[in-house]
This record gives structure tokens, sequence and C-alpha cells, in this order.
């Protein structure tokens, strides 16, 4: 479900079904079976146990090396990706084919050798992104034989490519085997869920404008619809300032104002959508316009700046942004609506997916979205609620701040703890656009 809030004759929701990720393993794709020299991790979704937050802020400990690992384990054809484990302590490096314990102690290197372990995986990420556009290919076709993918992408714990199918049956999953490979794919029957929703104060704030705040719209979709979303990170490219957001919130052009349906605010002008990325399998990303104060910047103020509301919806704090990082499997990540604030702990459990965006009461696919992340709340509780698209995805590096995504949609519907008038939802998952392919598309900056 896209978490934006439609107010109008009846209420408009954007729906994508319920995510679970399969622990299954299954065969390769040229890849080797033997057990790694050094490996001591395993394969499989893991236990929440082990997703449980190390500390209060989120932080992950694997920081201090996973750069390094990273890059030169990228650098080999056998690369799977990787994914933190033991309450983001210890990485995982997941590689494909032969063992190799040369390349082993390259990809180490000066890294703690008891917290990097190597895991034998069934195919490279060139693999299953290679995968990922094949059935990106085949998406909308399938869609007209009554065959409704609303996600797929890499999944790192599996070495297989997930591929989440609404109300899959036998003879679905039969059709996706033969089209796809059975050893290549690990599918997951999801129901469509209904509703959706997009997202100083967060109900008065002024230039520099700070993300996280209440934000409205007219619907790009129906005349006489408004919808409430959440701005996100602040971003520039030279002297022009922006809020970053989610595409499908507004059109370009759209006029936004400091607004919900379910709070008092200021309405005060924040700007104007000024570029959305619209394109096929393209980014759930829009950028809002805030022009700066005059004079600036001999005087006066920049339109957006480089912090953003965390903590409660109604009692915020301001915090200030570092820079921009990705967040790899197995890290923790935090959201940060307007409607249901900040909430850390989340655990990012796939990374580079595409999703499928569905409107719900013109049920036709508006559009596929790619670039997407996805984290869940370990203890099933909230990770977000309808109204909150838009808002910011970040992760801690020690105390800094850093942001990593834009929050797009969600598909496991609970109960909300406030602003419950209207049948909001809220939603114990998420999928977020990765915010450097954001930064790349509109040649921004993310302000720090």
């Amino acid at each position: 479900m896209r978490h934006r809030m439609s107010t109008g004759q009846t209420r408009k929701r954007l729906a994508i079904a319920a995510v679970m990720l399969a622990p299954t393993v299954a065969a390769v794709l040229g890849g080797g079976t033997a057990a790694f020299a050094a490996t001591t991790g395993s394969l499989g979704e893991p236990p929440l146990s082990e997703l449980a937050p190390l500390i209060a802020n989120g932080s992950n400990p694997v920081d201090a090396f996973a750069a390094g690992v990273t890059a030169r384990a990228s650098r080999a054809s056998s690369y799977g990706g990787i994914a933190a484990v033991n309450h983001g302590q210890d990485l995982n490096v997941y590689l494909a084919g032969t063992p190799d314990a040369t390349l082993e102690s390259q990809i180490l290197g000066t890294a703690p050798a008891d917290h990097v372990h190597f895991v034998q995986t069934s195919h490279t990420q060139t693999q299953l992104l290679d995968l990922r556009t094949r059935v990106l290919g085949e998406a909308s076709t399938l869609e007209g034989r009554g065959i409704n993918l609303t996600s797929w992408g890499p999944d790192v714990w599996t070495g297989l490519e997930r591929v989440q199918v609404q109300n899959l049956t036998p003879a679905t999953a039969a059709t996706l085997d033969t089209l796809f490979g059975a050893s290549n794919i690990s599918l997951v029957s999801t129901t469509a869920s209904t509703g959706g929703i997009a997202s100083g104060t967060r109900v008065v704030d002024t230039k520099p404008f700070d993300g996280g705040d209440f934000i409205q719209g007219a619907d790009q979709y129906a005349a006489g619809y408004v919808d409430n979303c959440t701005s996100g990170f602040g971003a520039h490219a030279g002297n022009s300032y922006y809020l970053l957001g989610a595409q499908h919130c507004y059109a370009s052009g759209t006029a936004i104002t400091q607004n919900s349906s379910y709070i008092t605010t200021s309405g005060t002008s924040i700007g104007t959508v000024a570029t959305v990325d619209d394109n096929y399998a393209g980014l759930d990303a829009l950028e809002i316009s805030t022009p700066n104060t005059p004079l600036y910047p001999t005087a006066g103020e920049p339109g957006s700046s480089p912090a953003i509301l965390t903590a409660g919806s109604t009692s915020p704090q301001t915090a200030d942004v570092s820079g921009a990082e990705t967040s790899p499997a197995g890290y923790q990540v935090c959201e940060d609506g307007a409607y249901e604030g900040e909430i850390c702990g989340l655990v990012v459990q796939s990374t580079g997916s595409c999703i499928n965006l569905t409107e719900s009461v013109t049920p036709s696919v508006i559009r596929y979205a790619c670039d997407e992340d996805y984290a869940t709340n370990p203890s099933g509780g909230i990770a977000n609620g309808e109204g909150d698209s838009g808002s910011g995805v970040f992760r801690f590096n020690g105390a800094l701040l850093e942001a990593t995504g834009i929050d797009s949609a969600s598909g496991t519907g609970i109960a909300c703890q406030a602003y419950t008038t209207n049948g909001r939802q809220c939603f114990s998952d998420i999928f977020y656009t990765e915010v450097q392919p954001i930064l790349n598309e509109f040649g921004l900056t993310i302000n720090a």
C-alpha cells in the first residue's frame, strides 16, 4: 500500500500486497555447491532474536569496517551481496561459485576476521539484477493474464529472486517457475491490501523548511481530492533548494502547503512540485521546489534546511542530516513520517526491488517503480502509516544521522494508534526508494 491519504467524496487509496520472506534455498544458476573455506554463516531469513536492535538509536556496529569489505567484495565476479547479522555486529559476505580462500583473504583485508563471515550462495548479485530486469519485462504481460506481481528483487538471505504474487495458486507458480526457472526464484503469496495514503514543528514550519512536515496538495488522479503526505529530506543544486518526496503523492506543478486532513496546521505555502520521476520502472520520487527568501545567499534563508523533524508526530525534535548512505540487508533504519513519527529498529530485509504501485479506486497498474528497499519491524509493531509517504528513512552511523531513502509503500496492515478516523491504516513493513538514485536522477546533493 502506498501511504498517501486522499480525501474528497470518497477516500482513495493506493495498494500493494503484503510481504513475507521465503527462507528456502534452491539450486544454482551456474554456482558451486561446496562449503566456503571461511564460512560460518548460513543462508535463510535470520531469526527475530538476531534482528533485535543492538542499541536504542539503531546504530550498526559493522559500519566500522563494512564499507571497505563491501568495496573489495563487490569487485569479485562471484559477489552475491552482504548482510549485517548478530545484532549488527557481524557482516556476512555472500559469494557464489567455488570456494577461494585467497579471494576471501583479499576481501577481508584488515577487517576483524571474527566479525566477517563468508557464506556460499547460489546466485551472484549480477545474475539476480539481470533476473529482476527479466521479470520487469514480463510483468505487464502477466498482469494481462491475471497474474499480478506485487514486488520482485534480489534476496540476499536466500540467494534467489524473491517474487511476490497476489493470491498465488499452484497453476500460477508453475507458470512462473517455467518462465523464470524454479531454481532461480522464491514465490510468496500475498493478499491485496485495501487502503492507501500519502503523509519549528511538523504543523507550523517556516523557511528553511525541515523534512518531516505534514504536507498536502491536489490529488493527481481524481479531481476533488487532496492527498496528505510527508516531506522528505532537504536537497539542493547550487543555490536552488528542494524537499524530496514520493511521486505517487503529487503531479508535477502541484502547489504544496503545510496541511493535513487530520490535524490543524499552518497552511503555509511550501513550494511547487518541480520534477517527478514517472518513468516506467523509474523511481517513486519527486522534488518540491522551495523558493529561497529574498537576497539569499547574501542574506535571508534557503528554501529547505539540512534538518529533519524526528521523535513524535506532535512533539518533534530537530536533527541534522550528515549526508546520504546505503543500508544493506540486516541494517537497522528509522522511518520518520509526520503521522507516525520516528520509528527506529526497522530491519532491512532486501534491497533493489521493483514494486507494483496500484490504484485501488481504479484498480489498474499505475506504474512499476524500482530501486526499492524493504524493511520490517521485527516486533511486528508499526513501521509506518497512511500519510507517511515521502518521509525520510535514515540510519545512524555512530552519532551521525544519514539519509538512506524515501518512504514509498507497505503491505502488512495493522491498527494505528493515532489519527484513527476514516479507517486510517498502519503497517508493520515498509518499501522505501533508495535516496542515492533519487539524488542522481534529479542532480541534487543532500542538505548537510
